[in-house]
């Protein structure tokens, strides 16, 4: 059994609803809506639904002036009911599409006039080519003087709007979890644990978006929970390292509080959950010398590492909006499309991308926010 985007949008409502005001958690909110949902109405009735069906949730997608920056990563680990990953103890019985990196492949609207390639009313940029970007423009209308195509943009929508893949990552989990192929990843690398120190040169080869290589460069290493990995291996595909699309931060001299997970006690967008780019670095990354590392770069990070997060943050800053796609950095998406599937981590077979993280870095390792779990 699925749940449906209606679903999703009720669940998103209610609990942004209880963060905002900091009467309860997101995650509260979602486990009392998934417990009650519609779709579980009729569950243990007889001749209907068997109340131990497998339940399928899609996540809020990223980029969307619903879910800005920092407040995303805590929405999607809420939907996991604070674990990262699901199943677990609190959501049984359920499996999870990760949709961080299905963010409309334009922005929302065009700060540069005509030189647009969205659908503005007016003639599109010269420079958008259908040759380059044709996956993403559809002709939506007659604009002066141009025949070329754009495309309509819902920037703004927190459901992921790209359905392909939403689709073929709720079977895949199905296929893995309730028709007996554990031999399939069910979900994308889950995080299990990092370390600093050692060098780049010694992890490896150079980083995915990085020419060159360091000789004694400090590394962070994260590790992968490797049985869930099925028979894949974790992957670190190109990105551009110019425009800060690793999607790879650490916070820098920031202290992180023993009960960050609490964090609806917190004024939001505190330093150790938010999206300051004066305290949260962007750094390089590449595939580890096992099959479920990925090591990053932190030689040029000056001052304490204190936390480190994945695919939720854009370098353009706060507040998050159509204008920024996390997986593609500070990209102009006027112009140039954020293709979906860009976030670098990922199966090397299966393409499931990597759990969004968050953890803060204490003595050198990992400590996922409770009841999350990664000191591997």
């Amino acid at each position: 059994m699925m749940i449906t985007q209606r679903h999703c949008l009720a669940v998103s409502r209610q609990a942004r609803k209880g963060r905002q005001t900091h009467k309860h958690s997101f995650v509260h909110s979602f486990i009392r809506s998934f417990v009650h949902s519609s779709c579980r109405s009729s569950i243990g009735a007889e001749g209907t639904t068997n109340p131990q069906a497998p339940f399928g949730i899609v996540m809020v997608a990223d980029s969307t002036d619903e879910g800005w920056g920092c407040n995303v990563p805590q929405m999607n680990w809420a939907q996991t009911a604070n674990h990262g990953v699901a199943p677990n103890i609190h959501l049984p019985n359920t499996y999870f599409a990760a949709t961080h990196d299905l963010a409309d492949p334009w922005a929302d609207g065009c700060m540069q006039g005509s030189k647009c390639c969205v659908d503005t009313g007016s003639a599109p940029d010269p420079a958008c080519d259908p040759r380059n970007d044709g996956r993403f423009l559809v002709q939506t209308g007659q604009y002066p003087g141009s025949g070329k195509p754009v495309t309509p943009s819902m920037g703004v929508t927190i459901h992921p709007r790209v359905k392909r893949q939403v689709g073929a990552r709720l079977a895949q989990a199905a296929w893995s979890l309730y028709y007996n192929h554990p031999e399939v990843a069910h979900t994308g690398p889950v995080i299990s644990g990092c370390s600093l120190g050692g060098s780049v040169a010694d992890a490896g080869a150079a980083p995915a978006g990085a020419g060159g290589s360091a000789s004694a460069a400090t590394t962070l290493t994260v590790t992968f929970n490797a049985t869930l990995l099925g028979k894949d291996h974790v992957a670190v595909s190109n990105y551009n390292a110019t425009e800060k699309a690793s999607v790879f931060w650490v916070l820098v001299d920031k202290q992180v509080p023993d009960d960050a997970d609490r964090n609806w006690l917190y004024v939001n967008r505190q330093p150790w959950w938010g999206d300051d780019i004066s305290v949260w670095q962007n750094v390089d990354i590449k595939a580890g010398a096992t099959p479920n590392t990925v090591v990053a770069d932190v030689s040029g990070v000056k001052g304490t590492i204190t936390a480190v997060k994945y695919g939720h943050m854009s370098p353009k800053g706060s507040p998050q909006s159509g204008e920024s796609k996390t997986c593609c950095g500070d990209r102009n998406f006027a112009t140039s499309a954020c293709a979906p599937e860009s976030c670098p981590i990922s199966l090397a077979s299966s393409k499931l991308p990597a759990m969004p993280f968050h953890a803060a870095v204490v003595q050198g390792k990992c400590r996922c926010f409770a009841p999350q779990v990664c000191d591997e």
